[in-house]
């Protein structure tokens, strides 16, 4: 849309939140916008036709244009400074940061102006009935692209409010951090899936080419509910699968407790492990303050090796097999705002591994 067009539309949205256009009001005419702006009456007609398919305004031929039902102020403010190509980008309100954070969201963001797309970045709500308007609400705006960032806890949530998604006329791209653990079987998705098993693989092929007397750091409710638990499952197959291949013994896989940790400690002492290899960082930083604390220091004594990124680790000497976030934004917008054809692009799963972020410890 040209420069008149989007002034137009951005006015009448600002008339629609000040009150001076009100649900039921007239616009005015095309021709009557036309001479208000001193442009020709296709340019008001794009920016009417705009605010018609955002669901602003309802169009009857012998009725004029009016005002459609009552929209909630945030999403109008945020529909400001936008144009006729709107990504909508759903982020959880509590993100966890191991795979996606800020830098994802502006990864997102970049790409997708690059595509030619505005982008609003949204929270998804937590009170269930506020989510269920929330998501009608959003549909009614018929964004050109929709993606979604969710966390663990969010994922039955929107399971249960997959209808929902299924309203959007375009399909949701959605990051699945665990994998293909959770199912978000609708009509109308295509998940970007977190490739843990290739991730464990990445992580069981550095210990190998390290030849370091290996021992593999995991947690207790993890290896009740190995099964399940799938994105340390597969990371714990993927390790073991290289030692298998490569004709060797998979590393021992210890417990987190402090019985064990103390354990560890005295395999450290007596050259029997030199590196640890964490199923995840919030464990190997368990592992590192304990050992610390024995005057075991890592890397002089032994070196850690863990899956997955958490920024409030990274001055920590670990070397981490991770999904590097800014990656995650980028193909998240891809999958957004370059879409296929609607028949080769829903339900589709598509696997992404990580890279092997090396810092002072390899």
């Amino acid at each position: 849309m040209n420069r008149i067009q989007l002034k137009i539309y951005h006015d009448q949205i600002g008339k629609i939140l000040s009150g001076t256009l009100t649900t039921g009001d007239l616009v005015p005419g095309e021709r009557e916008l036309a001479a208000a702006y001193g442009t020709n009456v296709m340019n008001a007609k794009a920016a009417v036709n705009l605010l018609a398919r955002r669901g602003l305004v309802r169009r009857k031929r012998h009725a004029g244009t009016r005002i459609g039902p009552a929209v909630a102020p945030e999403l109008l403010n945020s529909l400001q400074g936008t144009g006729d190509k709107l990504a909508v980008l759903l982020t959880s309100p509590n993100p966890t940061g191991i795979h996606w954070d800020g830098e994802t969201c502006l990864a997102f963001r970049k790409h997708a102006a690059e595509l030619g797309f505005s982008v609003i970045q949204l929270e998804i709500p937590v009170e269930r009935e506020e989510l269920k308007s929330y998501l009608s609400a959003l549909a009614g705006l018929q964004p050109e692209a929709v993606a979604v960032l969710d966390d663990n806890f969010d994922h039955e949530t929107l399971f249960q409010f997959r209808e929902y998604f299924s309203r959007f006329p375009v399909p949701v791209a959605r990051l699945n951090r665990l994998g293909a653990s959770v199912p978000f079987n609708t009509p109308n998705t295509v998940s970007l899936d977190i490739d843990h098993y290739e991730n464990g693989r990445r992580a069981g092929s550095a210990a190998l080419s390290a030849d370091l007397p290996t021992v593999i750091l995991t947690l207790s409710s993890q290896i009740k509910q190995i099964k399940p638990n799938a994105h340390f499952f597969d990371k714990l197959e993927g390790i073991r699968d290289v030692f298998r291949e490569a004709g060797q013994q998979s590393p021992r896989l210890m417990v987190l407790s402090e019985e064990s940790l103390q354990e560890l400690g005295d395999l450290i002492r007596n050259g029997k492990c030199r590196l640890v290899l964490s199923l995840n960082l919030e464990i190997a930083v368990h592992g590192y303050d304990f050992l610390r604390r024995q005057n075991l220091k890592c890397p002089a004594n032994y070196r850690i090796l863990g899956i997955d990124d958490l920024a409030q680790y990274r001055s920590y000497q670990f070397s981490t097999v991770v999904i590097p976030k800014s990656v995650i934004g980028s193909v998240m917008a891809d999958l957004a705002c370059r879409r296929m054809p609607r028949p080769l692009h829903t339900n589709l799963s598509i696997r992404m591994a990580g890279d092997l972020l090396r810092r002072k410890t390899f």
